[in-house]
């Protein structure tokens, strides 16, 4: 369990370097339309309203869900 436990943290530190760096790229590259992270991003700035705060919790929510649910799905062969 320890073991699992290193790896998720790891997977997620991973996992926010590797979002952190698209993002920036994303905002130097950005063309007429922006993309929804850049977006939230701007709205940021001004202040946040209720609509992104719902946004930005659905999105976690739905990651989350997805990389449980992945997890769950690819467990070892020993544990099958």
């Amino acid at each position: 369990m320890q073991v699992k436990l290193k790896l998720i943290v790891g997977a997620a530190a991973m996992a926010f370097l590797m979002s952190f760096e698209n993002f920036n790229t994303t905002l130097m590259l950005v063309g007429s339309d922006a993309p929804l992270t850049v977006m939230m991003y701007g709205r940021m700035r001004e202040g946040a309203t209720p609509v992104l705060n719902a946004v930005s919790l659905f999105l976690m929510v739905a990651s989350a869900s997805l990389a449980l649910t992945l997890l769950k799905r690819s467990g070892t062969p020993q544990e099958r």
